[in-house]
């Protein structure tokens, strides 16, 4: 009583600490005497009591949501958001919880952890200071910049590495908080019906559509039965991630999930508590980096593992919310038919070669079997399930289903649903067996068996519709539409081998072997022919029946010397076609494709290795000449008799973005892109064929990558799309939209609604012809000044390898293909991947906007009126300014010139200065497009009306900054300076830990 009488205060901030981190709420916690002398003992006891309780074991998740401050007081904020709504007090408490945890691990279980702690809160301090003081205009950083720069040349290469680690390793966490939050917000939505449902949900699209009269009900239920999108998950090398780091981040938001129960006891709290803490401690001791490259085979592992860990359960989970929906619709009234399937998959991962010698026959079909045995076993799964859970007697069994069971049970069963089932699970038992003994399709004596194995998608259908249509007409709906629609749907979508294969392979590999064949026979050089005299050999060999080799079992390397390396897995690669069942196998995709000659040369090919029901083939148009001549290619096609009568009228066509982007720039990409589309569809529709335009995008603008896929769909050219969307999906965007089961269902929806939402768009919404007539300037101008820079500088290619890590990317263990098709030459062997990866790590971002703003500053004003009308009234130009500018808003001038200091100025070659001055011009340039776009879109800055974005990146950066700094830094030691090997081994690793850092700071690799 006379301690608290006389300093009140104090005695009272430590009962109400005590009180905190027992978790006690509602009573005061026993205080025992602290026998202290003296106030001032009090208050050093206090002190004590927030320091070291405070400092090492934080209060964190508390029911009540509140957030104490911490050292890292930027932890606590949102990794996203910019309100209350946007921004709500569950991230923030989840962010600055994991960020506590983290820095709590660092400095408890590091070698000289309390500095690595205070250099890591020092560095996230600057990194604000910097910002806050720049002039936005400027291209220096600032005198708190260049101590961030200065911070980090005095680090020694050990504690380089560990304070890179632990910005890397927030921005991760951050991520999977994130993500949580995604689906939190998902599930709140839907029990309160705030923005419920949302405009791009299949719902949302359906309600539009009724109430603005565009469609009749019957209409979108006919169009909700045809439509399709199908992605096609690609190997493609820009997850930065370990498969066992991103499990773990799987777990730490599975426990976020469970801390958002409100009746969680304490002590399960405090369980997950513990758990998330294992789990951050875990991260901090494994071992991030990828220590070989990872083989085809493993990466098809990890594309599996995203069917099985998420995409099994979220199709039939999207597609039974979707039922709900409208049986409960006055409108409907009735659900989507059983066996439909919106969306499907399909799989590059070890199906594409092009320019990967690491993907041979013996890999693809390795690959095929293990996707077969993968789907085998959750099949049989279901069809275990199912035998326990539908117990239903004989007297509510149709015929039909009697007629299925084997003799001895058609008579006998007295639960012959289970018996069905139970039959099928043996079947698809007699499968695994046939596939473990490296078969491809059953023997004879397999199909003599009792339980001859199931192959075929077709057929496992039919066999669940006979047991659902029993149900159905036994007045036992409920049981039908459990489980066996489920399973009806998940076969309907994925088939018996959950991700067919597209093959591809570039043009030239084709030609170079059908040229040995040519030359084994005596009949001339393929390769030397033109193309008319290929097309007329192609059209007669195609008709005539005979073979150009002999047939049978042998090495075409028996044949001599014509017969190469490349030539023989090229031909060994369509014999391995011919053995494996056609339902395994997707499309033949052609990359560099340039002539009706190299589609036909595949037709060929397949009909010499005898492949029985030929897969399609699919001409790949990547670069500006090649989109701009594939209408006449295509035109050439489609008026061959026997083509037509070959492919039945149907014809698919991939569009490339990357390297179209690559090789002419943004604009002049999308413009030739868009027109290539509109020409091809106009042709299919004037020639009878049906036509499907397949995506090959990537995740970043720079190469087609858009964040809003109901707004990408809409923009498509009319007529382009009608129902049907194929589309890639690669690296840390698979991750992304499907790794987590809530989020996959979002995307599934979002695809479904998008498709739903063009089938009703106005056909006029085709851009004006002074529109295209301005879009055909501005590609011109565009082109010829990104050209300009790329092609035409010769001091470009010395400066981007000299300014960016794109050297080093290559030593990346990120995918199994190198990073060059030829592993000589320029920009243009270059893989579209590292040559935006390169830009992207450095914040130059160049390959998103070089070229742009010249294009627009050439207008005059009447020119300048349309372009604002232009942006004003066509949905797919307001995207195409919106992605550029959401680049721009993730660019830093100042952070590339550091780069261009620490490594350019510094290197010992006579045109540094000129260098130096190429530098200093592509940011001049950078402003220049930035003011051009500002101007246009009537901002003072970059995405001012996206929130949410800015609200990201303005708490990212301090985080992203450091890294980039960091990796600069790391770069000129590893260029510069003579490294014992020790620190050159550290080094190397802090480069690699910057890389996947800034990558997932900015959730963009390639």
């Amino acid at each position: 009583p006379r301690l608290l009488s006389r300093e009140w205060p104090r005695p009272f901030f430590a009962l109400l600490l005590f009180r905190r981190e027992c978790g006690l709420r509602g009573h005061l916690p026993f205080f025992p005497m602290l026998r202290l002398r003296t106030v001032g003992q009090l208050s050093r006891r206090v002190v004590w009591l927030h320091s070291s309780r405070v400092g090492t074991q934080p209060s964190l998740w508390r029911p009540s949501g509140s957030l104490l401050s911490t050292t890292s007081s930027a932890a606590a904020e949102s990794s996203s958001g910019a309100s209350a709504q946007d921004n709500p007090v569950q991230l923030r408490r989840d962010v600055g919880s994991l960020g506590k945890l983290l820095g709590t691990i660092i400095r408890d279980q590091s070698a000289d952890g309390k500095k690595i702690f205070d250099v890591v809160e020092d560095m996230r301090r600057l990194g604000r200071e910097w910002r806050s003081e720049r002039d936005g205009a400027s291209d220096q950083g600032g005198p708190k910049f260049q101590q961030l720069v200065n911070l980090a040349r005095d680090l020694t290469a050990s504690e380089m590495r560990l304070v890179a680690r632990a910005f890397a390793q927030f921005l991760t966490l951050a991520n999977s908080a994130e993500g949580h939050h995604r689906v939190r917000k998902l599930q709140e939505r839907e029990v309160t019906g705030e923005n419920w449902p949302m405009q791009d949900s299949v719902i949302g699209t359906v309600q539009s559509l009724l109430e603005s009269d565009k469609a009749t009900a019957e209409e979108i239920f006919e169009s909700l039965c045809q439509l399709q999108a199908e992605i096609v998950l690609t190997a493609h090398p820009t997850e930065v991630n370990r498969r066992t780091v991103i499990r773990k981040h799987q777990q730490v938001a599975a426990l976020l999930h469970e801390l958002d129960s409100k009746s969680i006891p304490t002590r399960v709290r405090d369980r997950v508590h513990r758990d998330i803490t294992q789990q951050i401690e875990l991260l901090w001791h494994t071992d991030e980096i990828r220590r070989e490259k990872p083989t085809p085979i493993k990466e098809a592992r990890q594309g599996l593992n995203i069917v099985t860990e998420s995409l099994w359960t979220s199709v039939p989970a999207f597609l039974r919310r979707l039922d709900a929906e409208l049986e409960s619709n006055p409108d409907f009234n009735k659900p989507l038919p059983p066996d439909i399937a919106p969306v499907v998959f399909a799989s590059w991962m070890g199906g594409d070669r092009d320019g990967n010698p690491n993907v041979t026959p013996e890999v693809t079909r390795e690959v095929s079997i293990n996707s077969r045995l993968t789907g085998a076993g959750l099949i049989r799964s279901s069809f275990q399930r199912l035998a326990n859970e539908v117990t239903v007697h004989r007297g509510l069994a149709s015929a039909a289903l009697l007629n299925e069971l084997p003799s001895e049970l058609a008579e006998s069963s007295r639960q012959p649903y289970t018996d069905f089932f139970l039959h099928l699970d043996a079947r698809m038992s007699a499968t695994e067996t046939m596939l473990h003994r490296g078969a491809l399709s059953p023997s004879e004596e397999d199909l003599e068996s009792s339980a001859p194995p199931l192959t075929h998608k077709a057929e496992v259908i039919r066999l669940l519709m006979v047991a659902y249509k029993s149900l159905e007409q036994c007045n036992l709906e409920s049981v039908a539409n459990g489980g066996i629609k489920d399973l009806i749907r998940q076969i309907s979508c994925f088939g018996l081998c959950l991700l067919p294969l597209d093959i591809r392979q570039e043009s030239t590999r084709h030609a170079e072997a059908l040229d040995a064949i040519t030359q084994y026979l005596g009949i001339g050089s393929y390769l030397e022919w033109d193309e008319d005299a290929r097309l007329n050999w192609l059209k007669e060999e195609l008709r005539n029946p005979r073979s150009l080799l002999p047939r049978g079992a042998y090495n075409y390397s028996d044949k001599g010397d014509l017969f190469s390396p490349t030539v023989c897995d090229t031909l060994e690669t369509f014999d391995m076609i011919s053995q494996m069942p056609k339902e395994t196998l997707g499309a033949y995709v052609i990359s560099m494709a340039r002539s009706a000659s190299d589609v036909l040369a595949v037709h060929l090919l397949q009909r010499e290795s005898g492949v029985p029901d030929p897969i399609r083939v699919v001409p790949l148009f990547e670069t500006l000449a090649d989109l701009t001549n594939a209408n006449g290619v295509m035109e050439q096609l489609f008026s061959l008799d026997w083509y037509a009568e070959q492919t039945g009228s149907t014809q698919e066509v991939m569009i490339g973005y990357s390297d179209s982007a690559k090789d002419a720039g943004r604009i002049a990409a999308a413009w030739a892109q868009y027109c290539a589309q509109e020409q091809l569809a106009q042709l299919a529709q004037q020639k009878n064929w049906k036509l499907t335009f397949f995506h090959g995008k990537g995740g970043t603008v720079s190469r087609g990558g858009d964040p809003s896929t109901f707004r990408a769909i809409a923009a498509q050219p009319p007529g382009t799309v009608n129902g049907k969307f194929r589309i890639t999906e690669q690296g840390e965007i698979i991750t992304q939209n499907y790794a987590l089961a809530t989020i996959a269902s979002r995307h599934l929806d979002i695809f479904t609604a998008g498709l739903l939402n063009e089938r009703f768009l106005s056909p006029d919404r085709a851009p004006h012809q002074e529109w295209r007539e301005l879009m055909d300037k501005l590609a011109e101008t565009s082109c010829e000044a990104y050209r300009g820079i790329v092609r035409g500088e010769p001091r470009f290619i010395p400066y981007f390898r000299a300014a960016t890590p794109e050297l080093e990317i290559a030593s990346l263990n990120v995918g199994s293909r190198p990073a060059k098709r030829r592993p000589t030459g320029g920009v243009e062997t270059l893989r579209a991947i590292p040559w935006v990866f390169a830009w992207t790590q450095t914040r130059l971002n160049l390959t998103a906007w070089l070229g742009i703003g010249p294009a627009f500053a050439s207008l005059g004003e009447d020119d300048y009126a349309r372009l604002k009308d232009m942006h004003s009234r066509w949905p797919w130009f307001q995207a195409l300014v919106d992605l550029v500018d959401m680049v721009l808003a993730k660019t830093e001038s100042p952070i590339a010139a550091n780069y261009d200091k620490q490594l350019v100025s510094t290197l010992n070659e006579a045109n540094v200065a000129e260098l130096e001055q190429l530098g200093e011009k592509l940011r001049e340039e950078l402003g220049y497009t930035k003011n051009e776009i500002l101007r246009l879109r009537e901002y003072t800055t970059p995405q001012q009306e996206n929130k949410l974005l800015c609200r990201s990146l303005q708490v990212r950066n301090p985080y992203v900054d450091p890294l980039n700094v960091l990796q600069a830094e790391v770069l000129r030691r590893l260029r510069q300076d003579e490294n014992d090997e020790e620190d050159q081994r550290l080094l190397e690793d802090t480069l690699i830990l910057t890389i996947n850092g800034i990558a997932n700071g900015q959730k963009n690799t390639g």
